[in-house]
This record gives C-alpha cells, sequence and structure tokens, in this order.
C-alpha cells in the first residue's frame, strides 16, 4: 500500500464519472453536428468534441483532485513528523487494504477523501462540525503532534469513524 494507491482509489469514482461524461458529451456533440444544417464539417466536430470534453474532463478531475490531495499531503507530513515511511510500514505490517482501523493506523480511502492517520500524530479532537447543519459532511479539528491545528473534512460516517477511533485507542 502507497500513498499513490489512497490517491487513486479516492479519485477512481470521480474519474469514472468524468469520462462517462466526456463521452456522452462527445457522442452529443457529433450528433447534434451531424444532423443540423450548415454546422461543423465532421473533422471539425470530432476536433470541437475531443477539445471541449478534454477540457472538462481535466477541469472536473482537476478540481475533484483537491480534496483526496490534501490526505496525501497529511500523512507526507505525518512521514516526516514521526520519522517513518508510510509504505515500508504497510509493507511491514501486510496491510493492503485501502480501509483499515486497528492500533496503530486508521486508513480510510473512499468517496473522494484521503484519511490516513497514525495514532501518535493526533494528539486531540478540537472540534467536530457541520458547517451546513445537514449532517452529510462534517470538519474535524484536530492537534497534531507537532501542535498544529489541522481541519479535515469528509463524510459524516468517516469523520464519526475517526473520531471513535481516537478515542478507542486514547482510552487504552
Amino acid at each position: 500500500m502507497t500513498k499513490w494507491n489512497l490517491y487513486k482509489n479516492a479519485i477512481r469514482p470521480v474519474a469514472t464519472a468524468a469520462l462517462w461524461f466526456w463521452g456522452g458529451l462527445f457522442v452529443l456533440l457529433q450528433v447534434v453536428t451531424f444532423f443540423a444544417e450548415d454546422s461543423l464539417s465532421w473533422q471539425e466536430s470530432i476536433t470541437t468534441g475531443l477539445g471541449v470534453g478534454a477540457g472538462l474532463f481535466f477541469l472536473m478531475a482537476g478540481l475533484s483532485s483537491i480534496n483526496p490531495l490534501q490526505g496525501v499531503l497529511r500523512l507526507a507530513r505525518q512521514e516526516k513528523i514521526l520519522n517513518f515511511s508510510f509504505a515500508d510500514e504497510m509493507k511491514q505490517n501486510a496491510i493492503t487494504g485501502t480501509i483499515r482501523e486497528d492500533k496503530q493506523w486508521f486508513i480510510h480511502s473512499a468517496d473522494t477523501t484521503v484519511l490516513a492517520f497514525h495514532r501518535n500524530y493526533v494528539q486531540e479532537i478540537v472540534a467536530v462540525n457541520d458547517p451546513n447543519k445537514r449532517g452529510y459532511r462534517l470538519i474535524m479539528t484536530i492537534r497534531a503532534t507537532d501542535g498544529k491545528k489541522l481541519k479535515i473534512q469528509g463524510l459524516s460516517k468517516n469523520i464519526k469513524k475517526l473520531e471513535n477511533w481516537f478515542y478507542q485507542i486514547k482510552a487504552k
């Protein structure tokens, strides 16, 4: 298991949706062009369709990759602060899945979010907020080993699992 694997797993649903959207847009543009009078030639239509579709795909993929990328960068920061290699740690403990909760690790890579925390990194949960008051996405503020406060956002079910994991580990 590597940081790249966590990132790929988190971004896969969005990339798949973007590809379907791009393909559908391309087909729609070709059909409209074929039946329209005085429109682009079929070569121009294909070029335009590929350009517009590729542009929208990269825009969607780029914007939706920000959240999982934050999780990967947080994990890289943990590696630096706690002086370990995530890939080596996963190999040593034979951890291969993208969802794991044990005494050492909380790992959850799905729903366009990468939540991966070592037990020695999270010192305190400062707050858990629901900014929209809908209960769908929560923002958790934690204090890390280096004293910095970090805001973590994700689906409420995943943030609650992280909160439960932290308090169970702390109680032991």
